[in-house]
């Protein structure tokens, strides 16, 4: 006769008090997340109807149901501003300025839209207003994109580095060099060849390539057209003494390569 296993039914209901559990906590969110934008809605249609005070205090019951992170998502941060909207138009400085600062010490940086909202107009007169301005235009800084002459030069200075490293007797401090122009969270897709590579092991194919000799015979590469745009650049290139040209895209931030793309 087979033994029964007497701690089955001990896993069993542990497995089903977890699976209830677990069970409740996403119901609970899902009522949260609806009731949030249940108050978001409600508070749109409040200011809408010039009711400011009742827009900014169901504004602020939406809020009651976020949990605290870190990072304030884009929505969040128009929701904040429109609150701060609904409060300046109901003659209330102190929650108003309480939602601007609050996004604003989270990377909100639309400076032109703080200045130009006429809803906020009540506000200008206090002297945390300019405070708030710097704040913002700090922010805003930090992601103000490069004007077309400053990539360029940057682009330039990219090429440069990256022709030093492929040809023969490149070191590790110029690869080190040529790495210093992506972010710490660049990417470099190559659907013909592997797919999609990390900084870090980009960095490191670069370097085994370099200490195998790889680069002693390279072929010169020219550029033939490029043209710049908003935070990306686009070139056309080919190998000295061949017909064939590629496209390769490359988007920044700032000053700084994020992404490059392959299109050969």
């Amino acid at each position: 006769m087979p033994m029964k296993n007497s701690k089955l039914p001990l896993i069993i209901a542990a497995l089903i008090f977890v699976c209830c559990n677990l069970n409740a906590q996403n119901q609970k969110t899902l009522q949260r997340i609806d009731s949030y934008s249940a108050l978001i809605a409600k508070a749109s249609v409040s200011y809408q109807a010039k009711e400011y005070k009742k827009s900014g205090q169901l504004y602020l019951s939406a809020f009651s149901k976020l949990d605290k992170q870190k990072k304030v998502a884009d929505a969040e941060m128009i929701n904040r501003f429109n609150a701060a909207c609904s409060f300046s138009l109901a003659n209330n400085k102190e929650a108003a300025f309480t939602q601007l600062f609050y996004i604003a010490n989270h990377a909100y940086n639309n400076l032109e839209q703080l200045t130009k909202d006429t809803d906020l107009n009540y506000l200008h007169s206090d002297v945390r207003w300019n405070e708030l301005k710097r704040k913002v235009n700090t922010n805003y800084q930090l992601v103000k994109p490069l004007s077309k002459e400053e990539l360029k030069v940057v682009f330039d200075n990219y090429q440069k580095a990256e022709s030093k490293v492929f040809k023969a007797g490149s070191t590790v401090a110029e690869v080190d060099k040529l790495y210093e122009f992506y972010t710490p969270d660049f990417s470099y897709d190559h659907p013909r060849y592997g797919g999609v590579y990390s900084r870090e092991l980009l960095y490191n194919n670069t370097v085994k390539s370099l200490r195998r000799g790889r680069y002693n015979d390279s072929k010169v590469r020219m550029t033939l057209k490029r043209i710049i745009g908003l935070n990306a650049i686009v070139i056309e290139r080919k190998y000295v003494g061949e017909t064939k040209t590629t496209m390769t895209l490359f988007e920044f931030r700032k000053d700084k390569i994020s992404y490059i793309k392959e299109y050969w």
